[in-house]
């Protein structure tokens, strides 16, 4: 991998796309329409609470209703917006928060991309710039996570990941097109010239298979499941700290507009096991709003 840290604005080419936003509004019917395809998330916002906040980090708060009925106050923590390239990969994302603005830009060839990073913080005007290249497979999806070599991240038919060449053993399993259980944040040990997982967290998923999920924004990274997911479960095995079972789940919920698109998504967290203290959101919660367009 070669990492340049530079201290500058580097002049990079942007692509523009001429779509157009589709309509947006709440939907009214409990079983909203199928959403049309092909359209794209131009915007997220993401909120999470404002529990230790200080005041002049809250920023559009508003109270929530989570699926246990506790009421609870969000904020925003980040605004995100994307741009995507006639063939539909993703080549700019800009992301804002009250303390730091990350800009990340995406150019394609063949069997790689330059990826253009640039981060700055509200008290340094002067940003810090990294560019990295990520090699693509024949399929444009990163063979690597970094850097140009021999590849070793696996994927299926339908360009969703499974593994890598390195760990046989860490497995994504799908069902019907969905991922229904990985091993992840293990620790790899090599028994009888295999590699095998130790301390490890598996995460166990399921869906409404009748609504589907929303779409990928960074493409190159594979495919994620069919379905929206409806709840996702994480057990540890062979742990030092906790028996062998469930430790933590959380719960998707979904409101839609009147295309059937999803407009929000609230995750809510709940520790099954005492004492468990790892979490995706803060205080398990949080909340992603969703622009699209269509074509």
């Amino acid at each position: 991998m070669k990492t340049i840290l530079i201290y500058s604005l580097l002049a990079m080419l942007t692509l523009g796309l001429g779509c157009k936003r589709s309509p947006v509004g709440e939907a009214v019917d409990p079983n909203p329409p199928q959403p049309p395809a092909n359209c794209r998330i131009i915007k997220t916002t993401y909120k999470t609470p404002t529990l230790t906040r200080e005041a002049k980090l809250i920023t559009e708060p508003e109270t929530i209703t989570l699926d246990d009925k506790e009421k609870i106050q969000v904020s925003t923590v980040t605004k995100t917006t994307y741009k995507y390239d006639a063939q539909n990969r993703i080549i700019e994302s800009r992301q804002e928060n009250t303390l730091t603005y990350y800009l990340e830009r995406f150019t394609y060839t063949d069997d790689y991309l330059i990826q253009y990073t640039e981060f700055t913080a509200v008290d340094n005007l002067v940003p810090t710039v990294i560019v990295d290249t990520i090699q693509l497979n024949k399929q444009g999806l990163m063979s690597r996570y970094n850097g140009l070599g021999e590849p070793f991240l696996l994927y299926n038919t339908e360009k969703q990941p499974i593994g890598n060449l390195y760990y046989p053993g860490k497995t994504h399993v799908y069902e019907n097109g969905n991922l229904i259980q990985v091993i992840d944040n293990a620790f790899w040990v090599e028994r009888d010239g295999q590699f095998v997982p130790t301390d490890y967290r598996l995460k166990r998923y399921n869906y409404s298979v009748n609504r589907p999920n929303i779409s990928e924004v960074y493409q190159f990274r594979g495919q994620s499941s069919r379905s929206l997911p409806l709840k996702e479960v994480w057990e540890k095995y062979q742990s030092s700290q906790f028996p062998d079972g469930p430790v933590y789940q959380k719960t998707y919920t979904y409101s839609y507009d009147k295309l059937g698109r999803v407009k929000r998504r609230v995750v809510h967290g709940t520790p099954i096991r005492q004492g468990w203290m790892t979490e995706d959101d803060l205080y398990g919660v949080g909340v992603t709003d969703y622009e699209y367009e269509c074509p």
